[in-house]
């Protein structure tokens, strides 16, 4: 115990801050994102089911949903934009391929580019806005994949209080400064790590390598693990750290406190 706290202290002081980095000010184009916070939220564009739908963003604000969802536990959309890589094995490397690919596969939309087309085509509604939006009385596919690439530049979480003070403008309580020496302390930045605390790495668990989830929010993400196996925040802490060692309750609770601290806000953009 005595060691892991030394470690600890050593791993604030000499590294600490440098490892991880605040949300950025995302840029985006208003009237492209608004149109694409309406086809995020359209049932329709995937026959019934809509990107909201896996990615709930006004159930707890979460971006992701509290079910299994097509053998899927949905990661949460909000801070995605800041992604490196996308999916379990980190095979899609843009904001717009994400996009595109969800739409088309076969466990998320569904649905064929024509399809999607079609669909759009038979709204004037549509045709007025993406005609207003991109300049072409044709809807392309590219377009729509633009504009809820858009929308999802929106979803970055703001004002969380490790974000507040990466930037110098919060300090921790004393329980949160502990926990956050104890993520050190475990090891736990090393591949949680970065502005989203993961989603730029990856790691080996049960013989498979598969890109770090992020930390973000995730207090509000449950259940966990890309099964979905596990409800509760301390089992998965102790499932990470190790069950072979004795971790204390109030060790636990620590952690906790600091993992709250990446809870940050989201605002879902208005006309």
């Amino acid at each position: 115990m005595i060691n892991r706290i030394i470690f600890a202290c050593i791993a604030s002081l000499c590294f600490g801050a440098e490892l991880f980095e605040s949300i950025p000010d995302m840029k985006f184009d208003r009237a492209k994102a608004l149109l694409g916070k309406e086809l995020y939220f359209d049932a329709g564009l995937g026959g019934g089911n809509s990107c909201d739908s896996c990615h709930n963003l006004y159930f707890n604000r979460s971006g992701t949903s509290a079910k299994i969802i097509n053998g899927i536990n949905p990661p949460t959309i909000l801070n995605s934009a800041t992604n490196k890589f996308f999916y379990k094995n980190g095979e899609i490397l843009s904001l717009k391929e994400q996009v595109a690919r969800s739409l088309r596969a076969k466990n998320e939309l569904a649905k064929s580019e024509k399809e999607i087309l079609d669909y759009l085509a038979k709204s004037s509604s549509y045709k007025d806005k993406f005609k207003s939006t991109f300049g072409s009385k044709t809807i392309k596919f590219d377009d729509v994949v633009s504009a809820i690439s858009e929308f999802e530049k929106t979803l970055a979480t703001s004002q969380s209080k490790f974000d507040e003070f990466l930037l110098g403008k919060y300090k921790f309580n004393p329980q949160e400064e502990r926990g956050y020496k104890l993520f050190l302390g475990y090891n736990c930045a090393v591949c949680h790590n970065g502005v989203n605390l993961g989603d730029n790495t990856f790691g080996l668990s049960n013989g498979v390598t598969s890109k770090v989830p992020s930390l973000r929010n995730i207090m509000q993400t449950a259940p966990y693990f890309y099964s979905g196996k596990i409800e509760n925040i301390q089992d998965v802490l102790r499932i990470k750290i190790g069950l072979e060692i004795d971790v204390s309750q109030r060790e636990l609770s620590d952690l906790i406190a600091f993992l709250s601290t990446l809870s940050g806000k989201v605002e879902i953009i208005e006309k």
